[in-house]
């Protein structure tokens, strides 16, 4: 996707541009944009022509400026997943898995669904590690906050770990 061979040399490169993705079987919108100042201006204009829609006729947007990012979102999109849910079980195993190390130093996390449906999640950052989840961990926390993530966090365009880490703090979660 990211990717143009030349037809005269065949040297493959890497360039960034644009991409929107639409699942409308999920109601899902996820855009990438390659800068920070090109996310602000979009995630303004998104919240300001939401005004006029009704709470239930609005798309799950999200708005991503890491070609990471936008394909963790696609892959969760694809296979039906609550990407706001991801991010929480990305807190919740982090804080399990470094719960010894006092300076975790995370970078990101990334998250990709295989066909089985298990989990491979990546640390990036000072200790950085991949390991293999079975699907538990995600259902028990979709059946505990499923429900408020659908409804009071449904216009929420920055989901990422910042969002989760928040969260968690917010409603005193304890991820022990």
């Amino acid at each position: 996707l990211f990717e143009k061979k030349c037809t005269k040399c065949g040297v493959t490169s890497g360039f960034k541009y644009p991409v929107v993705y639409m699942n409308h079987k999920q109601n899902t919108i996820i855009n990438y944009v390659e800068d920070d100042m090109q996310a602000l201006l979009l995630k303004d204009t998104i919240t300001e022509s939401r005004k006029s829609q009704h709470p239930k006729d609005r798309d799950n947007v999200r708005v991503v400026n890491s070609i990471n990012s936008f394909r963790e979102k696609v892959n969760l999109c694809e296979k039906g997943l609550d990407d706001r849910i991801v991010e929480l079980e990305k807190v919740v195993l982090i804080d399990n898995v470094l719960s010894d190390v006092e300076d975790k130093d995370i970078e990101r996390v990334l998250c990709w669904v295989n066909e089985d449906g298990t989990f491979d999640f990546d640390i990036f950052g000072k200790h950085e590690m991949s390991f293999n989840v079975k699907p538990d961990l995600y259902h028990d926390l979709t059946a505990i906050f499923g429900r408020m993530m659908r409804t009071k966090y449904k216009d929420v365009l920055d989901v990422d770990l910042d969002f989760a880490i928040d969260f968690v703090q917010k409603t005193h979660f304890k991820t022990e």
